[in-house]
């Protein structure tokens, strides 16, 4: 099965996590979907060796990343740790996926993971 994958990057502020992001990205070959990120240049978010070759596409907000990847057939998923979450290695992926792993620090039962349009798993 051929899986269409995106990585969601929102509420990922240092640099050092959006590069890494990036790069793990590229490793799995995922374009990047960038929400909110002002501060955001590739010259010090991505690595030297991937500048212009990671695909990515910029949104103003969660809620507008959110609409196009629904748009555009995809299920979003959240990967967290939590109690409540489904196992990812014996998930059955479906044949678009975004993956939007957890906030940097903290308790994040955020707005991002009340969405209706998010399936939390670990």
């Amino acid at each position: 099965m051929d899986l269409d994958a995106r990585l969601v990057v929102y509420n990922i502020q240092k640099k050092n996590n959006v590069r890494t992001l990036f790069t793990t990205a590229y490793c799995y070959d995922l374009s990047v979907c960038l929400v909110r990120q002002p501060t955001f240049s590739e010259d010090t978010h991505v690595h030297d060796s991937l500048r212009g070759r990671q695909p990515y596409e910029r949104f103003a907000s969660l809620d507008d990343c959110v609409a196009s990847l629904k748009e555009n057939g995809y299920e979003i998923w959240g990967i967290e740790i939590s109690q409540n979450a489904i196992d990812l290695e014996s998930a059955a992926f479906p044949a678009k996926v975004a993956f939007m792993p957890g906030n940097e620090v903290g308790p994040r039962r955020s707005k991002r993971l009340q969405s209706p349009d998010l399936e939390e798993r670990s």
